[in-house]
């Protein structure tokens, strides 16, 4: 149970194959600094120092700070994405997809705690850190993810899985109590806890929209 990522490009030249692990070591670099300090107080210095590199071979690889929040958050967007995907495929019940998309974004926030930190935190401003271009690329992929839950949940809900309450509510109490496991992680301190109180959660909330309905005689 685990985020789909990207594969290794493993067939990759060794000289690309070094750039592409000096990228990551940046962005991991990054990804602390920014979670430690925050986006706006960050510097590339700051960067630089925690990565272990020249503030010059930073942009080596990243042209200025934005290009680098930027392909911090979409690589992270790019993640949920394929992973929401890969979770809602609707080759079981709607119930057991949603149980392990639940627990798959508890164990990511207890794993890179401070990703998803810097992702929520720009989510909240609406990414105003980088340009209203790459905004919209963020936007296409993150709405990617929320159609794909939006229809399975549609799909369970004509199928019967679900009671016949108002769909349009259905689908923001699952996408707003996921934003909050992602943002808070419910104020838990291990994923054991996590994972106990996302069973919980499934058991209360399908207590509440789950029902299948009586076939009509």
């Amino acid at each position: 149970m685990e985020l789909h990522t990207q594969p290794a490009e493993v067939n990759l030249p060794r000289r690309e194959r070094e750039k592409a692990a000096h990228r990551k070591e940046i962005m991991d670099a990054a990804i602390r600094v920014f979670a430690r300090r925050g986006i706006n107080a960050a510097t590339l210095d700051e960067v630089a120092q925690e990565a272990e590199f020249s503030k010059g071979a930073i942009y080596l690889y990243f042209s200025s700070k934005e290009d680098l929040i930027f392909n911090i958050l979409y690589d992270l967007s790019q993640t949920i994405s394929d992973t929401v995907q890969k979770i809602i495929s609707g080759k079981r019940s709607y119930r057991e997809e949603l149980l392990d998309l639940y627990l798959t974004i508890a164990e990511y926030s207890f794993q890179q705690g401070d990703q998803l930190k810097i992702f929520t935190g720009e989510n909240m401003s609406d990414f105003q850190c980088i340009s209203k271009e790459s905004r919209e690329k963020l936007m296409i992929l993150h709405y990617k993810g929320i159609k794909v839950l939006e229809e399975r949940t549609t799909k369970a809900f004509k199928d019967g899985e679900l009671r016949d309450i108002p769909l349009v509510a259905i689908i923001a109490m699952v996408h707003c109590s996921l934003d909050g496991l992602a943002i808070s992680r419910w104020k838990l301190e291990s994923f054991a806890q996590a994972k106990c109180a996302v069973n919980n959660f499934i058991d209360i909330l399908f207590n509440g929209i789950g029902k299948i309905r009586e076939e009509k005689s």
